[in-house]
């Protein structure tokens, strides 16, 4: 393209045009007003319009600047003001539930103080659980045992896990006795049978006795257990003894 403008405008044309050419490319007017011929103006210009504007290529991107300071913490902020006081708290009121429509065999009542709503929590079967009193129906069972060796008498505590109210009836049921309707378990002094008896009734089984007999006399409260008295026969050789027992809490009366 050189050659062409050089044959063009020959020596002194072609250095004024390549002149004009830069001038143009760099945004700056240029008048070659007298300098060129009107054909080498044009020529001159349409060199400058097909080369001016032009963006050359993206240079490579320049290495990171290097990392600035960390900021300086801001102050601490001021505490807020104390919420105001919760209301009061609410008990629990709990109160002892006899069996009946609630609870079966007896337990417990829960409230909120003052919601009037009211949770039970039921003694399970067997008149257990929290209850201190034995439910209608149910049976407390155990055995019993002595040793004495010159004495004339020896007792024989039982103590019931839980109040039989109101207070049973006795029977005292002695090897070889025929079971009866209120202590229906004559085989109950034997190992490993479990003793009856029916409802309102204490049964004292003797599985063995030697060289005593039982007096009633020292009974005691039928609420909360039984004491048995045992009389020696023959002073001279020790006595001993061992059974099983029941009781078991009145029905509601109707």
């Amino acid at each position: 393209m050189l050659k062409c403008l050089h044959d063009r405008m020959g020596t002194a044309g072609m250095v004024i045009a390549v002149i004009a050419l830069v001038t143009a490319l760099s945004g700056v007017a240029y008048a070659a007003s007298g300098a060129l011929t009107s054909k080498q103006k044009k020529e001159v210009k349409k060199i400058a319009k097909k080369f001016a504007g032009i963006p050359g290529p993206v240079g490579p991107m320049g290495p990171a600047g290097p990392a600035g300071a960390n900021g300086k913490d801001g102050a601490n902020g001021k505490d807020g003001a104390p919420g105001a006081p919760g209301a009061p708290g609410k008990s629990v009121v709990a109160e002892e539930e006899q069996a009946g429509v609630n609870c079966e065999s007896g337990g417990w009542s829960f409230e909120v103080q003052g919601s009037g709503e009211r949770d039970y929590v039921c003694n399970g079967e067997g008149g257990g659980g929290t209850s201190t009193t034995l439910a209608p129906g149910e049976t407390l069972s155990g055995v019993w045992a002595f040793y004495a060796d010159d004495q004339t008498l020896d007792y024989v505590p039982i103590s019931f896990n839980l109040r039989v109210s109101p207070e049973s009836n006795i029977r005292v049921m002695a090897p070889g006795t025929t079971e009866t309707t209120e202590c229906p378990s004559e085989a109950a002094v034997e190992t490993g049978v479990q003793p009856k008896a029916a409802p309102g009734w204490f049964c004292f089984y003797e599985k063995r006795v030697e060289n005593a007999l039982e007096e009633s006399a020292p009974q005691l409260d039928l609420t909360s257990g039984f004491l048995g008295q045992f009389n020696v026969i023959d002073p001279a050789a020790p006595m001993f003894g061992r059974g099983t027992w029941a009781v078991t809490a009145a029905l509601p009366a109707g």
